[in-house]
């Protein structure tokens, strides 16, 4: 889609259309993850033996997840505490309104980034038994779900950027930045 410069640099309350930018290219970054998921998930996952390690994988993986996951979200919540003690103490005027908005979007960053992570894990668990299985028979079906599976993975990291950072901007303009 071609939007003129003229366009982009006149935009303003009256003209918001670039500040749906980004959380439709996140919507759409979110959908183009579903389908390759869905694709993947149809791919065998190959014979039983196949499976019974891949399950034992996909359990390693999720009490990893478990372990790390638990000891962010600890780390996450004191340090965003810790950012709005530092901001309501600070000797600069003013800088009191911004302690709640910024460690909010601290505490948002790390759910996106810990909901990035995690779908990642899950798919990737399930698309690395697929390929073990797929290259048996064809080094193409492989590396496709591989490419995709890793694909679903990116995608996702930027979708959970897109998203966060223009709700998190629309909020900041709503409530007038402060």
């Amino acid at each position: 889609m071609y939007i003129p410069l003229q366009t982009l640099t006149s935009l303003s309350e009256t003209n918001p259309l670039i500040f749906w930018i980004a959380p439709i290219a996140g919507i759409i970054a979110v959908v183009a993850s579903l389908v390759l998921m869905a694709r993947i998930g149809k791919m065998s996952p190959g014979g039983p033996k196949t499976v019974e390690v891949g399950n034992a994988i996909r359990e390693g993986a999720y009490a990893f997840l478990k372990r790390q996951y638990g000891t962010i979200a600890s780390l996450s919540v004191a340090v965003a505490v810790l950012i709005y003690v530092l901001y309501t103490i600070w000797p600069v005027a003013n800088y009191a309104n911004y302690a709640f908005q910024t460690a909010f979007a601290f505490i948002l960053g790390a759910l996106c980034s810990g909901i990035a992570g995690f779908v990642g894990m899950y798919i990737s668990v399930r698309a690395n038994i697929r390929v073990a299985s797929a290259a048996r028979t064809s080094i193409d079906k492989a590396l496709k779900i591989a490419l995709r599976g890793g694909a679903v993975s990116g995608l996702l990291v930027v979708a959970m950027s897109l998203l966060g950072v223009a709700g998190l901007f629309g909020d900041y303009r709503r409530s007038g930045g402060g």
